[in-house]
């Protein structure tokens, strides 16, 4: 879906919580066959401006502001700015903003490795709250192309890579931010080398990782979406 829809995707939830994606493009449009179940439905050119126009500025406790550059950013906040309709998330979704919420709540003091980075948001949070150094990795290589854009945007320190948060080599961190689904979040905090500390999301209530050996320290709970804050011994 993030690379054939480039210019943005919604995430909604039919009547039975069923998760949808939707994409706003132009006809004729040809999905692939092998895509899943799919509709298409006409939409009027003033619901597709509502999605576009109606991101706004996000206050994440006292210190962070995250909101796109066609705002002005509140004083005194460190800002996160990211352009609205981008593929990978501008940061307001409830899973983002509830690991941005942990990430305040720590001394923003030792190194971050933020796995499956979309867009780079929390990536470029961590830089901003003083973690140092800050790594940002995604198995597609247009959300790192996209985290390498917006960290130059934002003139944070962020390096990112390539990879695969489950099963490939990576750098030493103090603190792993991931904000994946349930299946990638298990393997991830399953890998012999995780720090003793992590922030998880991308969690529904009914859909919990499973989590041998971490203790749940702090919980972030917005919109029925669940963000840890786990330790380990």
């Amino acid at each position: 879906m993030r690379a054939l829809f480039p210019g943005g995707i919604e995430e909604t939830r039919d009547a039975r919580g069923r998760l949808e994606l939707a994409a706003y493009a132009a006809p004729p449009l040809t999905l692939p066959a092998d895509l899943g179940p799919w509709r298409i439905d006409p939409v009027e050119d003033a619901r597709a401006r509502v999605w576009r126009e109606d991101h706004h500025g996000t206050l994440i406790g006292d210190r962070l502001w995250v909101g796109p550059p066609s705002e002005r950013p509140l004083d005194g906040r460190l800002a996160v700015v990211i352009e609205q309709g981008h593929a990978f998330g501008s940061g307001a979704h409830a899973t983002t903003t509830g690991c941005l919420e942990l990430l305040c709540g720590l001394d923003g003091t030792g190194s971050v490795l933020d796995l499956g980075c979309g867009s780079g948001v929390l990536a470029i949070a961590a830089a901003l709250l003083g973690n140092r150094p800050v790594y940002a990795c995604d198995v597609d290589p247009l959300a790192v192309s996209a985290t390498r854009e917006n960290v130059r945007a934002n003139k944070v320190d962020v390096a990112v890579f390539e990879a695969d948060a489950a099963s490939d080599d990576l750098p030493e961190a103090d603190i792993w931010v991931a904000n994946l689904a349930s299946g990638p979040l298990t393997d991830v905090l399953a890998r012999p080398d995780a720090p003793a500390l992590a922030i998880v999301s991308g969690l529904y209530a009914d859909d919990l990782p499973s989590m041998a050996g971490w203790r749940i320290k702090r919980e972030v709970e917005r919109a029925g979406w669940h963000a840890l804050l786990v330790t380990r011994p």
